[in-house]
Protein backbone atom coordinates (compact mmCIF):
# COMPACT_ATOMS: atom_id res chain seq x y z
CA UNK A 1 0.00 0.00 0.00
CA UNK A 2 2.78 2.37 0.93
CA UNK A 3 4.73 1.55 -2.24
CA UNK A 4 1.68 2.29 -4.32
CA UNK A 5 1.28 5.61 -2.54
CA UNK A 6 4.89 6.55 -3.22
CA UNK A 7 4.53 5.67 -6.91
CA UNK A 8 2.04 8.52 -7.24
CA UNK A 9 5.05 10.85 -7.25
CA UNK A 10 6.39 9.18 -10.40
CA UNK A 11 4.77 11.59 -12.91
CA UNK A 12 6.07 14.64 -11.00
CA UNK A 13 9.60 13.25 -10.72
CA UNK A 14 9.67 12.28 -14.39
CA UNK A 15 8.27 15.69 -15.35
CA UNK A 16 10.99 17.49 -13.35
CA UNK A 17 13.72 15.33 -14.90
CA UNK A 18 12.27 15.80 -18.39
CA UNK A 19 12.14 19.57 -17.94
CA UNK A 20 15.73 19.68 -16.70
CA UNK A 21 16.92 17.52 -19.61
CA UNK A 22 14.99 19.71 -22.02
CA UNK A 23 16.48 22.85 -20.42
CA UNK A 24 20.02 21.50 -20.77
CA UNK A 25 19.50 20.78 -24.47
CA UNK A 26 17.92 24.20 -25.02
CA UNK A 27 20.77 25.87 -23.12
CA UNK A 28 23.37 24.26 -25.41
CA UNK A 29 21.46 25.40 -28.50
CA UNK A 30 20.95 28.93 -27.17
CA UNK A 31 24.62 29.32 -26.26
CA UNK A 32 25.58 28.49 -29.84
CA UNK A 33 23.33 31.20 -31.25
CA UNK A 34 24.00 33.62 -28.33
CA UNK A 35 20.31 33.99 -27.45
CA UNK A 36 19.13 34.93 -23.91
CA UNK A 37 18.57 31.71 -21.99
CA UNK A 38 15.45 32.58 -19.97
CA UNK A 39 13.67 34.08 -22.98
CA UNK A 40 14.65 31.07 -25.07
CA UNK A 41 13.08 28.83 -22.43
CA UNK A 42 9.77 30.69 -22.69
CA UNK A 43 9.76 30.26 -26.47
CA UNK A 44 10.76 26.60 -26.14
CA UNK A 45 8.04 26.10 -23.53
CA UNK A 46 5.41 27.63 -25.78
CA UNK A 47 6.46 25.37 -28.65
CA UNK A 48 6.56 22.30 -26.42
CA UNK A 49 3.14 23.10 -24.97
CA UNK A 50 1.61 23.30 -28.43
CA UNK A 51 3.37 20.05 -29.45
CA UNK A 52 2.10 18.24 -26.34
CA UNK A 53 -1.45 19.46 -27.08
CA UNK A 54 -1.20 17.92 -30.54
CA UNK A 55 0.28 14.53 -29.61
CA UNK A 56 -1.15 14.04 -26.08
CA UNK A 57 -4.40 12.44 -27.36
CA UNK A 58 -2.30 9.59 -28.80
CA UNK A 59 -1.03 8.67 -25.31
CA UNK A 60 2.66 8.92 -26.18
CA UNK A 61 4.61 8.53 -22.88
CA UNK A 62 1.61 10.04 -21.08
CA UNK A 63 2.90 13.50 -22.04
CA UNK A 64 -0.35 15.18 -21.14
CA UNK A 65 -0.28 13.67 -17.63
CA UNK A 66 3.37 14.61 -17.14
CA UNK A 67 2.78 18.15 -18.29
CA UNK A 68 -0.18 18.68 -15.98
CA UNK A 69 1.57 17.12 -12.98
CA UNK A 70 3.56 20.31 -12.33
CA UNK A 71 2.00 23.69 -13.06
CA UNK A 72 2.68 27.23 -11.93
CA UNK A 73 0.93 28.18 -8.71
CA UNK A 74 1.17 31.04 -6.24
CA UNK A 75 2.86 28.91 -3.56
CA UNK A 76 5.27 27.22 -6.00
CA UNK A 77 6.52 30.57 -7.29
CA UNK A 78 6.53 32.44 -3.98
CA UNK A 79 7.81 29.83 -1.54
CA UNK A 80 9.95 27.55 -3.72
CA UNK A 81 11.25 29.36 -6.81
CA UNK A 82 11.45 33.02 -5.77
CA UNK A 83 13.64 32.89 -2.58
CA UNK A 84 16.81 31.64 -4.35
CA UNK A 85 16.44 34.29 -7.07
CA UNK A 86 16.05 37.10 -4.52
CA UNK A 87 18.69 35.79 -2.11
CA UNK A 88 21.35 35.19 -4.77
CA UNK A 89 20.83 38.67 -6.25
CA UNK A 90 21.10 40.20 -2.76
CA UNK A 91 24.28 38.24 -1.98
CA UNK A 92 25.98 39.74 -5.02
CA UNK A 93 25.20 43.36 -4.10
CA UNK A 94 27.97 45.41 -2.56
CA UNK A 95 26.36 47.20 0.40
CA UNK A 96 28.65 50.21 0.06
CA UNK A 97 27.75 50.64 -3.60
CA UNK A 98 24.09 50.09 -2.77
CA UNK A 99 24.24 52.88 -0.18
CA UNK A 100 25.64 55.33 -2.73
CA UNK A 101 22.83 54.48 -5.18
CA UNK A 102 20.02 53.92 -2.68
CA UNK A 103 18.21 57.19 -3.45
CA UNK A 104 17.49 56.51 -7.17
CA UNK A 105 16.79 52.83 -6.46
CA UNK A 106 14.23 53.56 -3.74
CA UNK A 107 12.79 56.43 -5.76
CA UNK A 108 12.06 54.02 -8.62
CA UNK A 109 11.02 51.09 -6.42
CA UNK A 110 8.60 52.94 -4.13
CA UNK A 111 7.52 56.25 -5.70
CA UNK A 112 7.87 54.80 -9.19
CA UNK A 113 5.70 51.80 -8.41
CA UNK A 114 3.00 54.04 -6.94
CA UNK A 115 3.04 56.24 -10.05
CA UNK A 116 2.97 53.19 -12.32
CA UNK A 117 0.05 51.65 -10.43
CA UNK A 118 -2.02 54.85 -10.66
CA UNK A 119 -1.26 55.48 -14.36
CA UNK A 120 -2.09 51.90 -15.35
CA UNK A 121 -5.23 51.79 -13.21
CA UNK A 122 -6.68 55.09 -14.43
CA UNK A 123 -5.85 54.57 -18.12
CA UNK A 124 -7.17 51.01 -18.26
CA UNK A 125 -10.35 52.11 -16.51
CA UNK A 126 -10.85 54.66 -19.31
CA UNK A 127 -9.64 52.64 -22.30
CA UNK A 128 -10.67 49.02 -21.59
CA UNK A 129 -13.61 47.15 -20.02
CA UNK A 130 -11.62 46.86 -16.75
CA UNK A 131 -13.18 48.76 -13.83
CA UNK A 132 -11.11 51.13 -11.67
CA UNK A 133 -10.38 49.05 -8.55
CA UNK A 134 -9.58 45.82 -10.42
CA UNK A 135 -7.46 47.98 -12.76
CA UNK A 136 -5.51 49.36 -9.78
CA UNK A 137 -4.97 45.82 -8.49
CA UNK A 138 -3.66 44.88 -11.93
CA UNK A 139 -1.49 48.04 -11.97
CA UNK A 140 0.13 47.01 -8.68
CA UNK A 141 0.90 43.43 -9.71
CA UNK A 142 2.12 44.21 -13.23
CA UNK A 143 4.48 47.00 -12.10
CA UNK A 144 6.89 44.48 -10.54
CA UNK A 145 9.94 44.28 -12.82
CA UNK A 146 12.01 41.14 -13.38
CA UNK A 147 15.34 41.85 -15.11
CA UNK A 148 16.68 38.27 -14.84
CA UNK A 149 17.24 37.93 -18.58
CA UNK A 150 18.64 41.47 -18.80
CA UNK A 151 21.12 40.98 -15.94
CA UNK A 152 22.37 37.76 -17.56
CA UNK A 153 22.88 39.77 -20.75
CA UNK A 154 24.72 42.48 -18.80
CA UNK A 155 27.19 39.86 -17.54
CA UNK A 156 27.78 38.69 -21.11
CA UNK A 157 28.31 42.25 -22.41
CA UNK A 158 30.31 43.28 -19.31
CA UNK A 159 28.19 46.37 -18.81
CA UNK A 160 29.11 48.93 -16.14
CA UNK A 161 28.56 47.69 -12.60
CA UNK A 162 26.42 50.68 -11.69
CA UNK A 163 23.85 49.97 -14.41
CA UNK A 164 23.54 46.37 -13.23
CA UNK A 165 23.12 47.54 -9.64
CA UNK A 166 20.46 50.11 -10.56
CA UNK A 167 18.34 47.55 -12.42
CA UNK A 168 18.91 44.68 -10.00
CA UNK A 169 18.41 46.87 -6.95
CA UNK A 170 15.24 48.44 -8.32
CA UNK A 171 13.84 45.00 -9.14
CA UNK A 172 14.54 43.58 -5.67
CA UNK A 173 12.90 46.46 -3.78
CA UNK A 174 10.29 46.91 -6.51
CA UNK A 175 9.14 43.28 -6.13
CA UNK A 176 8.65 43.81 -2.40
CA UNK A 177 6.81 47.09 -2.98
CA UNK A 178 4.56 45.54 -5.63
CA UNK A 179 3.48 42.69 -3.36
CA UNK A 180 2.71 45.09 -0.49
CA UNK A 181 0.91 47.52 -2.82
CA UNK A 182 -1.08 44.61 -4.26
CA UNK A 183 -2.22 43.64 -0.76
CA UNK A 184 -3.06 47.27 0.07
CA UNK A 185 -5.19 47.59 -3.08
CA UNK A 186 -7.04 44.38 -2.23
CA UNK A 187 -7.72 45.81 1.23
CA UNK A 188 -9.09 49.04 -0.25
CA UNK A 189 -11.40 47.01 -2.50
CA UNK A 190 -13.15 45.40 0.46
CA UNK A 191 -13.21 48.59 2.58
CA UNK A 192 -16.83 49.74 3.11
CA UNK A 193 -15.96 53.32 2.21
CA UNK A 194 -12.94 55.45 1.31
CA UNK A 195 -11.98 57.94 3.99
CA UNK A 196 -8.92 59.65 5.42
CA UNK A 197 -8.67 56.92 8.05
CA UNK A 198 -8.78 54.20 5.38
CA UNK A 199 -5.95 55.84 3.45
CA UNK A 200 -3.83 56.37 6.59
CA UNK A 201 -4.34 52.73 7.59
CA UNK A 202 -3.28 51.64 4.10
CA UNK A 203 -0.10 53.77 4.35
CA UNK A 204 0.67 52.33 7.79
CA UNK A 205 0.15 48.78 6.51
CA UNK A 206 2.57 49.50 3.69
CA UNK A 207 5.28 50.84 6.03
CA UNK A 208 4.76 48.04 8.58
CA UNK A 209 4.88 45.20 6.05
CA UNK A 210 7.78 46.64 4.02
CA UNK A 211 10.15 47.64 6.83
CA UNK A 212 8.98 44.89 9.19
CA UNK A 213 10.02 42.32 6.60
CA UNK A 214 13.44 43.97 6.30
CA UNK A 215 13.95 43.79 10.08
CA UNK A 216 13.00 40.11 10.21
CA UNK A 217 15.35 39.28 7.33
CA UNK A 218 18.22 41.25 8.85
CA UNK A 219 17.70 39.34 12.11
CA UNK A 220 17.67 35.95 10.37
CA UNK A 221 20.73 36.89 8.31
CA UNK A 222 22.61 38.07 11.40
CA UNK A 223 21.82 34.92 13.44
CA UNK A 224 22.75 32.51 10.64
CA UNK A 225 25.93 34.47 9.89
CA UNK A 226 27.03 34.41 13.53
CA UNK A 227 26.47 30.65 13.70
CA UNK A 228 28.21 30.13 10.34
CA UNK A 229 31.21 32.09 11.64
CA UNK A 230 31.83 29.33 14.23
CA UNK A 231 32.96 27.02 11.42
CA UNK A 232 33.72 29.31 8.50
CA UNK A 233 35.93 26.79 6.63
CA UNK A 234 33.20 24.14 6.26
CA UNK A 235 31.47 24.55 2.91
CA UNK A 236 28.51 22.33 3.83
CA UNK A 237 27.81 24.36 6.96
CA UNK A 238 27.91 27.62 4.98
CA UNK A 239 25.54 26.36 2.27
CA UNK A 240 23.13 24.81 4.78
CA UNK A 241 22.85 28.01 6.82
CA UNK A 242 22.49 30.18 3.72
CA UNK A 243 19.61 27.95 2.58
CA UNK A 244 18.00 28.45 5.99
CA UNK A 245 18.49 32.21 5.63
CA UNK A 246 17.00 32.33 2.11
CA UNK A 247 13.89 30.19 2.44
CA UNK A 248 13.48 30.59 6.20
CA UNK A 249 13.48 34.39 6.16
CA UNK A 250 11.01 34.47 3.26
CA UNK A 251 8.49 31.99 4.68
CA UNK A 252 8.78 33.28 8.26
CA UNK A 253 8.04 36.87 7.25
CA UNK A 254 5.46 36.23 4.54
CA UNK A 255 3.48 33.25 5.83
CA UNK A 256 3.78 33.46 9.60
CA UNK A 257 4.22 37.17 10.37
CA UNK A 258 2.26 38.75 7.52
CA UNK A 259 5.24 40.88 6.47
CA UNK A 260 7.13 41.24 3.21
CA UNK A 261 8.86 37.97 2.37
CA UNK A 262 10.83 39.58 -0.46
CA UNK A 263 12.18 42.37 1.77
CA UNK A 264 13.02 39.79 4.42
CA UNK A 265 14.94 37.68 1.90
CA UNK A 266 16.68 40.78 0.49
CA UNK A 267 17.83 41.87 3.95
CA UNK A 268 19.00 38.35 4.82
CA UNK A 269 20.94 38.22 1.54
CA UNK A 270 22.58 41.61 2.11
CA UNK A 271 23.69 40.61 5.62
CA UNK A 272 24.81 37.17 4.40
CA UNK A 273 26.71 38.68 1.47
CA UNK A 274 28.55 41.13 3.73
CA UNK A 275 29.48 38.27 6.08
CA UNK A 276 30.66 36.08 3.20
CA UNK A 277 32.90 38.75 1.69
CA UNK A 278 34.51 39.68 5.01
CA UNK A 279 34.78 36.33 6.83
CA UNK A 280 34.97 33.46 4.33
CA UNK A 281 38.09 32.19 2.60
CA UNK A 282 38.34 32.29 -1.19
CA UNK A 283 37.69 28.55 -1.67
CA UNK A 284 34.53 28.55 0.45
CA UNK A 285 33.36 31.81 -1.09
CA UNK A 286 33.81 30.42 -4.60
CA UNK A 287 31.96 27.24 -3.67
CA UNK A 288 28.95 29.10 -2.21
CA UNK A 289 28.88 31.42 -5.21
CA UNK A 290 28.76 28.46 -7.60
CA UNK A 291 26.12 26.70 -5.52
CA UNK A 292 23.79 29.72 -5.50
CA UNK A 293 24.47 30.35 -9.18
CA UNK A 294 23.20 26.85 -9.97
CA UNK A 295 20.24 27.25 -7.59
CA UNK A 296 19.16 30.35 -9.50
CA UNK A 297 19.69 28.51 -12.78
CA UNK A 298 17.29 25.80 -11.59
CA UNK A 299 14.73 28.32 -10.33
CA UNK A 300 14.84 30.34 -13.55
CA UNK A 301 14.62 27.16 -15.60
CA UNK A 302 11.40 26.04 -13.95
CA UNK A 303 9.85 29.55 -13.76
CA UNK A 304 10.33 30.41 -17.42
CA UNK A 305 9.79 26.93 -18.83
CA UNK A 306 6.57 26.52 -16.84
CA UNK A 307 5.52 29.99 -17.95
CA UNK A 308 5.95 28.95 -21.56
CA UNK A 309 4.04 25.72 -20.94
CA UNK A 310 1.04 27.70 -19.69
CA UNK A 311 0.01 28.79 -23.18
CA UNK A 312 -3.26 26.89 -22.78
CA UNK A 313 -4.18 29.31 -19.98
CA UNK A 314 -4.23 32.27 -22.34
CA UNK A 315 -7.79 33.36 -23.04
CA UNK A 316 -9.09 30.68 -20.68
CA UNK A 317 -11.94 32.92 -19.51
CA UNK A 318 -15.34 32.42 -21.06
CA UNK A 319 -15.30 36.06 -22.17
CA UNK A 320 -12.20 36.30 -24.34
CA UNK A 321 -10.79 39.85 -24.43
CA UNK A 322 -10.27 41.46 -27.79
CA UNK A 323 -6.78 41.73 -29.21
CA UNK A 324 -7.29 45.50 -29.07
CA UNK A 325 -7.73 45.42 -25.28
CA UNK A 326 -4.56 43.40 -24.87
CA UNK A 327 -2.56 45.73 -27.12
CA UNK A 328 -3.91 48.75 -25.23
CA UNK A 329 -2.84 47.09 -21.98
CA UNK A 330 0.69 46.54 -23.29
CA UNK A 331 0.93 50.14 -24.49
CA UNK A 332 -0.39 51.49 -21.17
CA UNK A 333 2.19 49.47 -19.21
CA UNK A 334 4.93 50.84 -21.49
CA UNK A 335 3.65 54.40 -21.02
CA UNK A 336 3.65 53.93 -17.24
CA UNK A 337 7.24 52.64 -17.29
CA UNK A 338 8.27 55.53 -19.54
CA UNK A 339 6.68 58.03 -17.15
CA UNK A 340 8.39 56.49 -14.12
CA UNK A 341 11.87 56.60 -15.69
CA UNK A 342 11.63 59.97 -17.39
CA UNK A 343 9.93 61.77 -14.49
CA UNK A 344 11.94 60.42 -11.59
CA UNK A 345 15.45 60.01 -13.01
CA UNK A 346 15.71 63.59 -14.42
CA UNK A 347 14.40 64.86 -11.07
CA UNK A 348 17.10 62.85 -9.29
CA UNK A 349 19.74 64.18 -11.72
CA UNK A 350 18.70 67.76 -11.00
CA UNK A 351 19.01 67.16 -7.27
CA UNK A 352 22.43 65.53 -7.69
CA UNK A 353 23.62 68.49 -9.79
CA UNK A 354 22.45 71.04 -7.21
CA UNK A 355 24.36 69.14 -4.54
CA UNK A 356 27.50 69.16 -6.68
CA UNK A 357 27.40 65.41 -7.30
CA UNK A 358 27.37 65.37 -11.10
CA UNK A 359 29.15 62.01 -11.15
CA UNK A 360 26.08 60.40 -9.55
CA UNK A 361 23.79 61.49 -12.40
CA UNK A 362 22.23 58.74 -14.51
CA UNK A 363 22.95 59.15 -18.23
CA UNK A 364 20.27 59.18 -20.97
CA UNK A 365 21.62 55.84 -22.24
CA UNK A 366 21.12 54.25 -18.83
CA UNK A 367 17.63 55.73 -18.62
CA UNK A 368 16.47 54.18 -21.90
CA UNK A 369 18.01 50.81 -21.04
CA UNK A 370 16.20 50.90 -17.68
CA UNK A 371 12.95 51.74 -19.48
CA UNK A 372 13.20 49.06 -22.16
CA UNK A 373 14.65 46.51 -19.74
CA UNK A 374 11.63 46.66 -17.43
CA UNK A 375 10.61 43.06 -18.13
CA UNK A 376 7.88 41.23 -16.21
CA UNK A 377 8.06 37.66 -14.96
CA UNK A 378 7.56 35.60 -11.82
CA UNK A 379 6.04 38.13 -9.37
CA UNK A 380 3.08 39.22 -11.54
CA UNK A 381 2.37 35.56 -12.28
CA UNK A 382 2.46 34.63 -8.58
CA UNK A 383 0.17 37.51 -7.63
CA UNK A 384 -2.43 36.84 -10.31
CA UNK A 385 -2.51 33.17 -9.33
CA UNK A 386 -3.15 34.19 -5.71
CA UNK A 387 -6.47 35.83 -6.62
CA UNK A 388 -9.64 33.78 -6.16
CA UNK A 389 -11.43 32.67 -9.32
CA UNK A 390 -14.47 34.80 -8.37
CA UNK A 391 -12.40 38.01 -8.14
CA UNK A 392 -14.09 40.77 -10.20
CA UNK A 393 -13.04 40.51 -13.86
CA UNK A 394 -10.45 37.86 -12.97
CA UNK A 395 -10.30 36.32 -16.44
CA UNK A 396 -9.64 39.68 -18.08
CA UNK A 397 -6.90 40.56 -15.56
CA UNK A 398 -5.30 37.13 -16.01
CA UNK A 399 -5.16 37.45 -19.79
CA UNK A 400 -3.80 41.00 -19.55
CA UNK A 401 -1.08 39.83 -17.15
CA UNK A 402 0.03 36.97 -19.37
CA UNK A 403 -0.03 39.18 -22.48
CA UNK A 404 2.21 41.82 -20.86
CA UNK A 405 4.65 39.19 -19.52
CA UNK A 406 4.99 37.53 -22.94
CA UNK A 407 5.37 40.89 -24.69
CA UNK A 408 8.17 42.10 -22.40
CA UNK A 409 10.01 38.79 -22.61
CA UNK A 410 9.59 38.02 -26.31
CA UNK A 411 9.83 41.56 -27.74
CA UNK A 412 11.72 43.74 -25.28
CA UNK A 413 13.90 40.91 -24.01
CA UNK A 414 15.02 39.75 -27.44
CA UNK A 415 15.98 43.28 -28.55
CA UNK A 416 17.87 44.26 -25.36
CA UNK A 417 21.25 43.10 -26.65
CA UNK A 418 21.10 45.40 -29.67
CA UNK A 419 19.80 48.30 -27.56
CA UNK A 420 22.52 47.86 -24.93
CA UNK A 421 25.37 47.62 -27.44
CA UNK A 422 24.35 50.73 -29.36
CA UNK A 423 23.52 52.93 -26.38
CA UNK A 424 26.43 51.89 -24.16
CA UNK A 425 28.97 52.33 -26.97
CA UNK A 426 27.54 55.78 -27.65
CA UNK A 427 27.49 56.59 -23.93
CA UNK A 428 31.14 55.55 -23.55
CA UNK A 429 32.14 57.70 -26.52
CA UNK A 430 30.31 60.70 -25.05
CA UNK A 431 31.99 60.26 -21.65
CA UNK A 432 35.41 59.92 -23.29
CA UNK A 433 34.86 63.08 -25.34
CA UNK A 434 33.69 64.98 -22.28
CA UNK A 435 36.70 63.76 -20.35
CA UNK A 436 39.06 65.01 -23.07
CA UNK A 437 37.42 68.41 -22.90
Amino acid sequence: MEIGHLSSFAPQVLALCSMLFFAAVVLMALQRCQFPYTIGLVIAGLGTGILVEVIAPYGILELGTMRNSITLSHDLILYILLPPLVYEASLAIDIRMLKSNLVPIMLLAVVGLLISTLIIGVLLDQLTPLMLMPALVFGALISATDPVAVIALFKELKTPERLTLLMDGESLFNDATAIVMFQVMLGLMVAPSMSETTVLNAIWDFVRVFFGGALVGAGVGLVTSLIANLQSADRNVQISLSIVAAWGSFVLADHYLGLSGVMSCVAAGLVGGYYARTRLGMRVLLFTDRWWSYATFLANTYVFLLLGLQEELLFRDSVTPSLGSLMITIMVVLVARLAVIYLLIPSYNMGAKKLGKEKKQISPAYQFIMFWGGLRGAIPMALILSLPADFPQYGLIFNMTLAVILWTLLVQGTTMKLVCKKLLDKDLATQTATGHK
